[in-house]
């Protein structure tokens, strides 16, 4: 069973809090604004949980969606960045260098900072 969007859309005053307690429970502001901004993008299927301190998603498919999407954005931030400064378009190599090098970092903290529960079990 997948959960509607418009049954767990926060309003503006609960993202305002999902906000302030990402930014109590993260003092690493980089880690904060990342978990902020997917909660932002990815509200209408996921939420921050302060008494686990997490991001749950509540749809498993929505979850890797948005693992996969977000883990690709950070290799292509990296092949942006390194591309400007050699002045030239790096390709897909820095990409998968990022992979190779980054990959298992990126993965531990999606496993430290979010889970799954399907809809049903709320």
């Amino acid at each position: 069973m997948t959960t509607q969007p418009s049954q767990i859309q926060p309003s503006k005053n609960s993202l305002a809090r999902q906000k302030d307690l990402i930014f109590k429970h993260f003092p690493d502001e980089k880690e904060a604004i990342e978990l902020f901004q997917e909660v932002q993008r990815f509200g209408d299927y996921c939420r921050y949980c302060p008494l686990i301190k997490k991001v749950i998603y509540f749809d498993a498919e929505i979850a890797l969606g948005a693992y996969n999407q977000l883990q690709r954005e950070s290799a292509e931030k990296e092949k942006w960045f390194r591309s400007q400064q050699q002045g030239k378009d790096l390709g897909e190599t820095i990409c998968l260098n990022w992979l190779k090098q980054h990959a298992k970092d990126w993965n531990d903290f999606w496993k430290r900072t979010h889970t799954y529960i399907p809809s049903n079990s709320c």
